[in-house]
């Protein structure tokens, strides 16, 4: 359990790290740079989840596949629906 002491020392810790991350940005700027982490990160999350959507369909389709071959034969997967949105549902 954190107590007031150890959670003021893992803010600190974490501001600091914060400050080393944003190298030569100052403050206001670090929006510019971010944000657009921010949005990457969620985007691949999302795609992260649907190719494991994807390579339990295949399994599925052709119980017989491997992980390799999954992995390896794009073209298996051309005919799959890809899409995706921000609310989770594909």
């Amino acid at each position: 359990m954190l107590n007031k002491e150890k959670l003021n020392n893992l803010v600190g810790e974490l501001w600091k790290g914060a400050k080393k991350l944003r190298g030569k940005f100052k403050a206001y700027e670090y929006q510019a740079v971010i944000l657009p982490m921010i949005m990457i990160r969620r985007i691949e999350c999302m795609l992260i989840q649907r190719r494991d959507e994807i390579e339990a369909d295949l399994k599925k389709a052709f119980p017989n596949i491997s992980k390799e071959e999954i992995q390896t034969n794009r073209d298996i997967i051309t005919n799959i629906d890809c899409s995706f949105s921000s609310d989770g549902h594909s």
